[in-house]
């Protein structure tokens, strides 16, 4: 079991954060996939071309050992088919280092190991970025005691390859983890940001419309969000940018109300999450994303003994508690505000059937969302 990773920012203090997964990809059925299977942190323009050094110096492994174990961890992600790695050639600078770090703080980028019970770190997505690993770490390199060398590695690899910690206690990229590669959660996140994967229940495809009037599929769809039957999702600019943002959300009791995000870049494809937020969007309770006349983006949540929710988005499109000037700025425009796209009963549907349509990457041109079908 990984106790503990981190994902770092460049010149920040980390922030704790635990592993975890399982190894059986089909041991839980879809139903009870949890909301919010995959996050995401950043994404490479290009995923094939990553080099990697691991910095010569002593540590609790060989250099050679420690060489293999990454090149074997780095050969796990590559066998999706969209990611490649290769050795960084001499004199030049790698995407990622790996290296080993203690307590003396000699990395200004993280927390110095020993404040926490992390024992790996991984930087932003950036050139020249990190994994460090504990070297007072107990490791273990094979089945005995210990923190899993290999394990590790696979989970900040994970890292660096765009992905964040996950609400799936069975996946690799979990807070907590016992899984011995990517599972099915692990690999929907990859092949959302990524493409590749053949659909199945719970993607939602986006379709550009051509000035011809022709559709066509975009390459990056998301994959395993949206069960069917599960959930219903909405598009909504969220933090005021002028995109429309993917909203999801689980409509049974197990759920806990918990919202995902999903934030797109100007190529229409997947860049960041936010969520799972839990109690957004509560099954008992009629929500509706809701634009205001001056801009402001509410949640808006009815409960059935009338008693109203509001909640506002800032601008990098976190839910917050309103003021006391935007809440009575509400109630003065509520009759004019304009319900968000959605699906089901949330408010007006743009579009037929398990279909939307709004502005994911910001041009001015609508695409289209639609749910995954067998057959399609």
């Amino acid at each position: 079991m990984v106790r503990i990773s981190f994902a770092c920012g460049l010149m920040a203090a980390c922030a704790q954060q635990h592993v975890g997964v399982s190894t059986d990809v089909t041991a839980r059925a879809e139903p009870e996939a949890p909301m919010g299977r995959f996050t995401v942190r950043g994404r490479w323009e290009n995923p094939r071309e990553l080099t990697w050094q691991v910095v010569p110096q002593d540590g609790p492994i060989a250099p050679e050992i420690l060489d293999r174990f990454v090149a074997e961890a780095l050969d796990v992600w590559e066998r999706t088919g969209v990611v490649a790695f290769r050795r960084v050639a001499e004199g030049q600078q790698p995407t990622f280092t790996i290296s080993w770090h203690g307590a003396d703080g000699s990395s200004a980028s993280c927390r110095p190991f020993g404040r926490d019970n992390s024992v790996a770190h991984s930087g932003p997505l950036s050139d020249g970025t990190f994994i460090h690993l504990d070297e007072s770490c107990d490791w273990s390199l094979g089945e005995g005691s210990g923190e899993s060398l290999s394990r590790t590695l696979q989970h900040e690899v994970g890292h660096i390859l765009g992905l964040d910690h996950c609400a799936d206690e069975s996946a690799l990229m979990a807070p907590l983890t016992t899984a011995s590669g990517p599972t099915e959660s692990d690999l929907a996140g990859l092949h959302s940001l990524y493409g590749g994967l053949h659909g199945g229940p719970g993607d939602l495809l986006p379709v550009a419309v051509q000035q011809t009037g022709t559709e066509g599929p975009l390459p990056f769809p998301l994959r395993r969000v949206a069960p069917p039957g599960l959930t219903e999702w909405a598009l909504f600019d969220t933090d005021g940018d002028g995109s429309h943002e993917v909203l999801v959300w689980r409509t049974d009791a197990k759920s806990l109300g918990a919202l995902m995000i999903y934030h797109f870049n100007e190529e229409a494809q997947l860049e960041r999450t936010v969520g799972p937020l839990l109690n957004v969007v509560p099954p008992e309770a009629d929500t509706t994303f809701m634009l205001g006349v001056h801009g402001d983006r509410w949640i808006v949540t009815e409960f059935a003994d009338g008693l109203l929710r509001l909640r506002s988005f800032d601008e990098r499109g976190w839910p917050q508690r309103p003021t006391p000037q935007q809440h009575l700025g509400f109630e003065k425009e509520r009759a004019q505000a304009i319900a968000a796209p959605s699906s089901g009963s949330r408010g007006p549907v743009a579009g037929e059937g398990d279909s939307l349509r709004g502005d994911l990457d910001g041009d001015g041109s609508e695409e289209f969302l639609m749910r995954f079908e067998e057959g399609s």
